[in-house]
């Protein structure tokens, strides 16, 4: 990141088998969560003009109550793949302000 700068950073990776996070969550939450964050500090520290892309996921909502979903729709998640996300969109928004 320091040596890069990049204008742009698309943050698409993730342990994201729903399944398995039932299996191992604390594997899927450390690293998705963890992995999050090390990216957003790292575009803090050294790349502070960088624009950050989370990808999010329908596992957010879990069982949400209105379908489609929108931006107004409250996060619902129902397996550790979904808090994961939750908690790396909350990251991101925290960064952000």
């Amino acid at each position: 990141m320091n040596k890069i700068k990049p204008d742009e950073v698309y943050h698409l990776a993730a342990q994201s088998y729903v399944d398995y996070s039932f299996d191992d969550e604390f594997s899927t939450l450390n690293s998705n969560i963890n992995g999050t964050h090390y990216i957003l500090s790292a575009v803090k520290e050294f790349s502070q003009h960088s624009k950050f892309y989370f990808a999010g996921s329908s596992e957010m909502f879990g069982k949400a109550k209105v379908s489609p979903q929108d931006e107004n729709t409250p996060f619902h998640p129902r397996s550790p793949y979904g808090i994961s996300k939750v908690a790396g969109y909350h990251l991101t928004q925290n960064y952000r302000e």
